[in-house]
């Protein structure tokens, strides 16, 4: 069809003002998706009431995922997945270690670097926990600087408390504190798989939920040592239902509790990828963890002397 002169500079107008919304769209559509939503947001907002913790007054949780290795794509998933814990469950949720957008979205999944600094001991003195989330760290590298270290250390000794969640076990290397904390160290894994799991103590908060044993498909990590001479063993995984193991362990433990002066630490070896935390049975899992750890429900984390094969 043959248009005049007018039509066509009124397609051509149009036509740039397509391309133009094209080229637009692709670039505000760089951040990629997660699991959050617009509404995920606007609801997570200051509980009221606060959970109480133990008389303390308001409990308040520290969610840390600045990572310096690989950097985990499920780490949206893990913030979020904690920060809805915290709504439905009466505690704040402060995050970092991730720069969140305009929306207060952590979808991105960028690091923050800067965020190391605020470890200190007036900052962390407001929280009854810290979580480590993912925080992979490549072998010449850190999460925290020495300032740092110190205050988290005196922190823990002192009787706060800590959460490792997966990769948790994969960082700081030279940090020896920081592994006694831990309970074992990331050695290597196999390809993800569906295995089975089998709660030795299926009494305590991070277990009481679970169906015993429970099968999962996750990414199984292997560690250098094994937890049980210092750690409250929660969860085994079953080897025999672990294919391509790299490093077999024979007695597996995948997820502990234990102390360290007058702090709590609870370990997860799950939570490798982003549909875990969608999960309802593993943010029950993780939600006992962090309640132990904060010290807003008691449990038994004292060593499990009897290996189980």
């Amino acid at each position: 069809m043959n248009y005049g002169p007018a039509v066509k500079r009124s397609l051509g107008i149009v036509c740039c003002a397509l391309a133009w919304l094209v080229i637009a769209g692709c670039s505000a559509s760089e951040e990629p998706l997660c699991a959050e939503t617009e509404a995920d947001v606007d609801a997570i907002a200051p509980n009221d009431p606060p959970l109480d913790a133990g008389g303390a007054g308001p409990l308040s949780i520290l969610l840390y995922t600045y990572s310096t290795g690989y950097r985990h794509a499920s780490i949206p998933d893990g913030i979020n997945a904690i920060r809805a814990l915290g709504v439905a469950n009466g505690f704040a949720v402060d995050v970092k270690g991730s720069e969140p957008n305009a929306r207060g979205s952590y979808c991105a999944n960028r690091p923050a670097a800067a965020d190391a600094a605020y470890f200190t001991a007036e900052n962390l003195a407001r929280y009854a926990a810290v979580v480590f989330l993912n925080t992979t760290t490549s072998p010449d590298s850190v999460l925290l600087d020495d300032a740092g270290k110190t205050a988290f250390e005196a922190y823990i000794r002192a009787g706060g408390g800590f959460v490792g969640i997966h990769a948790a076990a994969d960082a700081e290397y030279g940090w020896a504190f920081y592994h006694d904390l831990l309970g074992a160290t990331f050695l290597g894994h196999g390809p993800p798989s569906a295995s089975s799991l089998r709660m030795e103590d299926a009494g305590h908060p991070a277990t009481n939920a679970l169906p015993n044993p429970w099968s999962r498909f996750d990414e199984w990590y292997d560690f250098t040592q094994n937890p049980r001479p210092t750690a409250h063993v929660l969860i085994q995984l079953d080897e025999t239902t672990y294919p391509n193991n790299p490093y077999p362990m024979g007695d597996h433990p995948i997820a502990w509790c234990k102390t360290l002066g007058a702090g709590r630490a609870f370990y997860t070896g799950l939570g490798h990828a982003g549909d875990a935390y969608g999960d309802a049975l593993v943010r029950q899992h993780l939600l006992g963890g962090i309640l132990y750890a904060a010290g807003a429900i008691a449990a038994d984390c004292s060593p499990s002397a009897t290996e189980r094969n």
